[in-house]
């Protein structure tokens, strides 16, 4: 479920893209600007340089691996703010996974009354402060998607 979702809204390249604030990305939503992104290639022995300037591009196998990575680092953020993360519906956990994995946990940890709706388990209220942010505007359709989630929770 959530690495459904959030391939269906980052999409899925081989070869570098600009996303739509104009940062080069690749794979499944990996922006090429983002910290760490410079070990992450080490750890794929593959050049940034080299991706960002097209030169080179990442076959399935990589794209994977580099989804493992930002999945499982999107995760931890979730469960450090989400004591109970595990024991909530996967739909849910799946809608904070793929905000965290769009916006980055500094940006997704101002979202304070979302995390404390969250916390408490009201879905709804959840969804309500979702979609009253300018995230839900940048991205209105993921979040039109990931507030649908939310309130069928």
């Amino acid at each position: 479920m959530i690495e459904d979702l959030i391939t269906k809204h980052e999409g899925y390249k081989s070869r570098v893209y600009f996303d739509s604030k104009g940062n080069p990305s690749i794979g499944i939503g990996w922006n090429l600007n983002s910290a760490g992104s410079d070990v992450l290639c080490h750890l794929l022995g593959v050049s940034l340089d080299d991706l960002k300037s097209g030169r080179v591009y990442l076959s399935d196998g990589l794209i994977d691996k580099a989804f493992d990575y930002q999945l499982g680092a999107a995760l931890l953020s979730a469960a450090h703010l989400f004591p109970g993360f595990m024991s909530m519906p996967d739909v849910v956990q799946a809608v904070i996974a793929d905000m965290i994995f769009n916006m980055g946990y500094p940006r997704f940890a101002t979202f304070r009354d979302m995390i404390a709706a969250l916390n408490s388990g009201d879905w709804k209220r959840a969804a309500v402060a979702a979609g009253d942010s300018l995230w839900a505007e940048q991205v209105p359709s993921r979040a039109k998607d990931d507030i649908h989630i939310l309130n069928a929770a």
